[in-house]
């Protein structure tokens, strides 16, 4: 154990520093945040129920997705990179004919 206030070692449970006489507070023993018990189960979220007279919600399962093709990928692939040459050529057109440029 360490001093709090000079920082020397000293005897473990002591109430004053041997060093500086310094009061040691006594440090509480770390207990983890959570523990789990293994003797109780756990319990089951409870889902929440309908209001009375009304119908209950439809249970929606997502479907599993098939994996895209690969011409799909070479379609998108294309678009943006056409896309990417359109905004390129764009800016490069746009700088070359600006009218406020000076000719030297």
């Amino acid at each position: 154990m360490f001093c709090s206030s000079c920082g020397k070692e000293i005897e473990a449970g002591s109430l004053f520093c041997e060093h500086c006489g310094a009061k040691q507070e006594p440090v509480p023993p770390m207990v983890p945040p959570f523990s789990y018990a293994p003797d109780i189960p756990p319990q089951p979220i409870a889902q929440p129920q309908p209001a009375v007279g009304t119908a209950a919600p439809p249970v929606v399962s997502a479907a599993p997705r098939k994996p895209m093709s690969k011409g799909a990928k070479a379609a998108i692939g294309l678009i943006i990179a056409a896309a990417a040459l359109f905004f390129c050529a764009k800016a490069i057109l746009t700088y070359l004919n600006d009218p406020n440029k000076v000719i030297k």
